[in-house]
């Protein structure tokens, strides 16, 4: 009889060879898995950090140009934190899409992890306040004589002529509103006083007309901003022409028959005057703002950044008067909530007027 012996020994072997590769296969796909998720976290922290540097770069152009209104030159690449940033600006010197708008481009990078945002900007005032509301408003009462005219355009988009629309230009005062004979207004016609409306024969009114219209308040300018503007005014460095300046009391006046041309910045004044036959200019492409804490009295045949404009001249006073002679012609706006304004036969007011009084 022939005897056969079992031996599993080499199966044995072959079995455990087997787990170990299986097993080393599974520590292989472990290892590799967490260092996977090692590098994606390691990633998504990068980005993170490179989307909040990007976030970071938005707010100092932000500030920058808070600081400076004419400030495009951008930033080529700015270390912050672990990463940097750089950033571009567009107006619309170079996008005529973007009229008064900003575009603020940031780039964010961190080891490189790139995050791009965008942000949109236009110029802000202080809370509340808004120049354009109304083409004209009075708290306490709105005077037009005969044959007045009230109508809007978009100086954004081109000459008055070119853009002129009978519609969007609303007048109105908290008190009494007189219209002459032959009022051609290019929108509403309120007021916030019962019966308060008088308007003459034949008038043109593309709006509604009320004397039931809630009351308007218009926040005053604060008086810090008055003295942030004497404090960094630009006069005289920005300041040519056919002028007198004094320094000390801050008084401007502008001689017969000559220029006056403002570069772009802001502006101080206690006074304003302005001669017979006298004209104030911007410089091509300037962005005035002008703070006044007295009088604004022009005289006759006087010009206001002419043809320009009126966004780009915006005049906040907290002062006595604002009196526009006959023959006037401004374009821009004027802010002063509890300043008198008076305009002569024949002015021609392009852009906006809130005032006390009109």
């Amino acid at each position: 009889m022939k005897l056969y012996l079992n031996n599993n020994r080499g199966s044995a072997l072959l079995i455990a060879l087997a787990l170990i590769f299986m097993l080393s296969g599974i520590a292989m796909m472990a290892v590799d898995r967490a260092t996977t998720d090692i590098d994606l976290s390691y990633n998504q922290v990068h980005s993170s950090q490179a989307f909040y540097i990007a976030e970071a770069g938005i707010e100092y152009g932000v500030a920058a140009l808070n600081a400076d209104n004419t400030w495009r030159n951008g930033i080529n690449k700015k270390s912050l934190a672990s990463g940097t940033f750089a950033l571009t600006i567009t107006d619309s010197a170079t996008d005529t899409t973007l009229a008064d708008t900003i575009l603020i481009r940031s780039r964010g990078t961190v080891d490189g992890a790139v995050s791009i945002l965008e942000a949109s900007v236009v110029p802000g005032l202080a809370p509340g306040v808004n120049p354009f509301a109304y083409a004209l408003f009075g708290d306490e009462f709105l005077t037009m004589g005969q044959d007045a005219c009230a109508d809007s355009y978009n100086s954004d988009s081109g000459s008055y002529a070119a853009t002129r629309e009978f519609d969007n230009s609303d007048i109105g005062a908290n008190g009494q509103v007189t219209l002459g004979q032959n009022p051609n207004i290019g929108g509403d016609v309120s007021s916030a006083t019962p019966g308060g409306l008088s308007i003459g024969s034949g008038p043109n009114i593309a709006g509604d007309t009320s004397s039931t219209a809630d009351s308007v308040t218009f926040p005053l300018i604060p008086v810090s901003d008055f003295d942030d503007a004497e404090a960094n005014y630009a006069a005289p460095a920005g300041l040519s022409g056919g002028f007198t300046y004094n320094p000390l009391s801050k008084e401007l006046t502008v001689n017969d028959s000559k220029t006056l041309t403002l570069q772009s910045g802001t502006y101080f004044f206690s006074k304003i005057k302005g001669n017979a036959d006298s004209k104030i200019a911007l410089a091509p492409g300037a962005e005035v703002t002008i703070y006044v804490s007295g009088d604004i009295l022009l005289g006759q045949n006087n010009t206001i950044n002419n043809g320009g404009s009126a966004d780009n001249l915006i005049i906040f006073s907290n002062g006595d008067h604002f009196q526009l002679g006959q023959d006037n012609i401004f374009y821009g706006a004027f802010y002063g909530p509890n300043v008198p304004f008076q305009a002569g036969q024949d002015a021609g007011l392009y852009g906006s007027i809130i005032a006390q009084s009109i």
